[in-house]
């Protein structure tokens, strides 16, 4: 936790200097009310709703491996309580890892749509290989696909995170964070 606190500070520092236009473009978006914006921005615009739908849709589909997935170790590989609660951590390590390579080289070589897609199919083939791992009862191997699941979640999301950034202006990103935010929420909600 202080850890997370501390490279969330490194990272914060001189992210958003304060200029003229970003002073302008917060004012020009505290003047327009909220519901207005919203459906002006969300409803009416197309690619963006689409895009609200595609955020939701993947965060069910990749947030729901957790309610599958513990249970599936326990019933069909015989895994334990602890040994399926640790589950997350594999899928969380690949999460941060993938992530990290997103942020730090991939979204540039490849750009947002393309690990996104990368990210969607990595995700969901996986499943073919935990039905394999199954019937093959190698608790080894299905932790490993659940590691290459959160590889693939996290290239979605870093995906989702780049697309996200092209609908921004200095004027409507604020909005479009909240957009997220209710979509992931929304996502999370479907997926428990």
């Amino acid at each position: 936790m202080t850890v997370a606190f501390v490279l969330t500070l490194f990272a914060a520092l001189r992210q958003e200097r304060r200029s003229q236009g970003a002073l302008r473009a917060a004012a020009q978006a505290r003047e327009t009310p909220f519901l207005a914006a919203l459906s002006g921005f969300l409803l009416g615009d197309p690619q963006v709703r689409r895009f609200f739908v595609l955020i939701v849709c993947t965060f069910v589909g990749t947030l729901a491996q957790d309610v599958l997935l513990e249970p599936y170790g326990a019933l069909v590989l015989g895994m334990s309580v602890s040994e399926t609660t640790r589950l997350t951590a594999w899928w969380g390590g690949g999460v941060l890892l993938s992530m990290l390579l997103s942020g730090g080289l991939l979204l540039r070589v490849v750009g947002h749509l393309v690990l996104l897609r990368i990210g969607l199919v990595v995700t969901v083939a996986v499943f073919a290989g935990v039905i394999a791992a199954g019937l093959a009862g190698s608790p080894g191997a299905f932790r490993a696909l659940v590691a290459v699941m959160g590889l693939g979640t996290g290239l979605a999301g870093a995906g989702l995170l780049g697309g996200i950034a092209t609908f921004a202006t200095a004027v409507r990103a604020g909005l479009l964070m909240g957009v997220w935010g209710m979509a992931s929420l929304f996502g999370k909600r479907r997926a428990a």
